[in-house]
Order: C-alpha cells, then structure tokens, then sequence
C-alpha cells in the first residue's frame, strides 16, 4: 500500500497433502531397505527419511519461515555487511509469504560479478564471516547455503534470501565444532575421528581404523594448498579463537 516493491511467495494447492503421500512412500521404501539390505543399516535409512521429513514439514510453515527471517533479521541489525529482509506480517499467512525485495547481483552469477568489478575475495571473507556468525555467534543458522541464496546490493551488502530451512545449535555442539575445526587446523587425525564419533550417529558397524585413514588422507590433501590460506579457517582461527 506505500508504493514499494515486495516478494510474494504462494503455496500451491494441496501441495501438503501431495508432501504427505510422498513421505509415506519414502518411509515405507526406507523400511524395505533396512530389512532387505542389511548392509544399508549402517546409513540409517528410517532415520534419514524421518530427519528429511520433519525438515520439509517445517519448510511448508511459512509463518515459521517468516519468523526465521525475523530473527535473523534482529542477529544481524549491527552487521553493516549482511542485509536481511524486511517481514510483511499484515500480508502473511502460513501459505503466503510477503517479504521485502532485494535488486542487485545473483552470486552465482560469475560474469556479472566481475563485469560490475567487485573484489570476489572480499566477497568471500564478507559471506565467510556471516556464516560463521551465524553458526557460532548466534548459534542460529542458514541450513541450505548456496549462490543461490545470496544476492550482492548496490550498497555492497550482501542480501540473505530464503528462510525455509534454519536450524539451531546448542552451546556444547557449537564447543565441539570448535574442537574439530581446531583438530583439522593442527593435523591431528587420531583426535578428529574421535570428535567426529562423538559428534555423529555411530554404531558398531563403523570401521574407526578405516575412517581415520580417510580423514588422515583428507588433511594431508588439504595441506597440500596451505589450511592457513583459507579464508574460512584462517579468520575462524584469529577472530574466534585468538
């Protein structure tokens, strides 16, 4: 009614019924799986299908959508890199999502980012640092990050888009994540796997030995183009753990 431009996002009809009968079909497969394929057990499949369930529930809530947007919205009101989007709650509805709109440049569009001539690098350590504010900081999180989830303004922030999937993080996953970032960073594999145990879903079936020569062939692979010139790891390092 001001005269501003916003988005709209509509939920087609009966999508959550047509959701509801794909879930069922999923679950049902997952069992026959985990009966039939013994070998499978070690993924979980009936887990799987559940996690993927509760989180494509939570995406057809768009009231719950709106609220992350929120949120994330009030995290970042300090932040003079990150831009969130304005809710039009008078507009909402858990079907019906109206949100303020956003112009400027895709990030997942290359060409168009070098044409206008911004430095990607900074781009980079700007999304790197909202991201691990995000996990870290705030312990609230984007949990489906892509280019496409992203868009650089004219003012050079960058605009955060689509609030359908956010997750939490509790204080003592956050610490662990800590300790396998800092296991990764001194080229410990012994106490990575053994972080990495305690931080999944394990059971007997877990091959420790084979696993730790994985993780051991992954960090020398990585140290091979220098761990400390990664933009992700070098800041984690200085700005959270100096």
């Amino acid at each position: 009614k001001t005269g501003e431009e916003v988005v709209v996002k509509v939920q087609r009809p009966n999508v959550a019924e047509i959701v509801e009968g794909d879930l069922a079909i999923l679950q049902v497969l997952a069992k026959q799986a985990e009966r039939r394929l013994p070998e499978s057990a070690v993924f979980d499949p009936v887990r799987l299908v559940e996690e993927f369930s509760r989180s494509i529930r939570q995406e057809l809530d768009y009231v719950r959508e709106g609220q992350n947007c929120d949120i994330c919205r009030r995290n970042f009101r300090a932040n003079t890199e990150v831009a969130i989007p304005l809710m039009h709650w008078e507009f909402s509805t858990g079907r019906v999502l109206v949100q303020e709109r956003f112009e400027g440049t895709r990030m997942n569009d290359a060409a168009a980012l070098d044409s206008s001539g911004v430095d990607r690098h900074k781009l980079a350590a700007s999304g790197c640092r909202a991201y691990m504010q995000m996990v870290f900081d705030h312990g609230f999180f984007q949990a489906d990050p892509h280019p496409g989830n992203l868009i650089l303004l004219a003012d050079g922030r960058i605009g955060i888009m689509d609030y359908g999937m956010f997750s939490r993080i509790d204080d003592d996953t956050r610490e662990l994540l800590v300790d396998l970032m800092l296991a990764a960073y001194e080229r410990k594999p012994d106490a990575l796997v053994k972080l990495v145990m305690q931080a999944g879903y394990a059971d007997k079936m877990v091959d420790e030995a084979a696993l730790g020569a994985d993780v051991g062939d992954l960090l020398d692979r990585y140290y091979g183009v220098e761990l400390e010139r990664m933009w992700g790891t070098r800041f984690f390092v200085r700005y959270y753990l100096a």
